[in-house]
């Protein structure tokens, strides 16, 4: 297990994996916390009765933990001449402040570091499920009414396989194909 918040432990984990298989070619920044409401989780707490310590959590794992990964694998993947990273961008509701407050950092920060590492040939995109998926640790409950992440089909194979001209956009996945997200772009 990799604790995304730990530059170190990540810098070590992606030299591990390159010395191991050879390079990088695709980063998927997935991990996070995440607020499952839908899965009958208690809502997080307003602002003013927000611990600053659950905040600082929510920051660190989410929007850290993006730029730890995303950092540390772009040399890897200068060096195979190319790569995509795949950043998941996804819609937390009320009582989710913190974590729409990574997400939408998340979202500026592809398109910003598309542009940085456009000459080297590596696509950066966000990819939005669009909807809560309910994936194997969610209560029986939940995934008896939920989709499960088989609803996101090839996502993000079809996302690893974006052009360059595709780089710094959102993405989510309709009827089998990628589609733009409009609504998320600007």
């Amino acid at each position: 297990m990799l604790d995304v918040r730990n530059e170190d432990a990540v810098k070590r984990a992606f030299d591990t994996v390159t010395g191991k298989f050879g390079g990088i070619d695709i980063l998927v920044n997935n991990a996070g916390i995440v607020p499952h409401f839908r899965w009958g989780s208690p809502l997080w707490p307003p602002i003013s009765d927000m611990p600053h310590a659950f905040w600082d959590s929510v920051i660190q794992t989410n929007l850290y933990g993006t730029f730890n990964c995303t950092k540390h694998a772009i040399p890897h993947m200068k060096n195979r001449k190319g790569g995509h990273v795949i950043n998941l961008w996804g819609g937390g509701g009320n009582r989710a402040l913190a974590y729409m407050v990574t997400k939408n950092g998340i979202r500026t920060f592809t398109h910003y570091i598309a542009g940085e590492v456009k000459d080297d040939n590596i696509c950066v995109v966000t990819f939005s499920p669009r909807f809560a998926i309910a994936t194997e640790t969610a209560p029986q409950e939940a995934k008896d009414r939920m989709p499960s992440p088989e609803v996101l089909g090839d996502g993000f194979v079809l996302s690893a396989q974006l052009p360059m001209d595709s780089s710094g956009k959102c993405f989510a996945i309709e009827d089998g194909k990628l589609v733009l997200e409009e609504a998320m772009q600007g």
